[in-house]
């Protein structure tokens, strides 16, 4: 697994796009490599949308992404990158691959799911694989108290 997240707030893409409390999720190309990397990308001016400067999105991304109309906001989550943890086998279904999210509706599952999500480390515990090899020291570490 490279990440996870249990989605806190559902909030319209414009919000996220000029709500200051999002600011650090703004992409700058300046800096460290891994701060180029933020997924706040748009933002409204007057009428228009613009994007902001981004490795990964190009101008004839806009309308594409800008279709899904809001931005989920993950205050809760697990994100691993190159430390990818082993998912068991009795949860493959939850397994999503490729970009955007995968909805389960299977009660059972999620709760199992969950019941494992939570023994492991929670917070940034890895670099994405396209960063420079860091050892990352900073992984927030709650895990509760776990059967398996």
């Amino acid at each position: 697994m490279v990440y996870a997240g249990i989605i806190s707030k559902v909030i319209p893409i414009e919000e996220y796009g000029k709500d200051k409390t999002y600011d650090i999720k703004r992409p700058n190309m300046k800096t460290k490599q891994w701060k180029q990397h933020g997924d706040n990308i748009y933002y409204r001016y007057g009428n228009k949308w613009k994007q902001r400067l981004n490795p990964h999105h190009s101008k004839l991304n806009i309308q594409h992404d800008i279709d899904g109309l809001n931005v989920l906001i993950c205050e809760d989550f697990w994100y691993y990158g190159v430390n990818a943890i082993e998912i068991p086998s009795q949860l493959h279904e939850v397994i999503k691959k490729g970009p955007s999210h995968k909805r389960i509706k299977n009660i059972n599952l999620v709760q199992e799911f969950y019941n494992w999500l939570i023994c492991n480390k929670k917070g940034l515990c890895g670099m994405p694989e396209m960063e420079p090899q860091q050892n990352l020291k900073s992984c927030v570490n709650i895990v509760f108290d776990c059967d398996s």
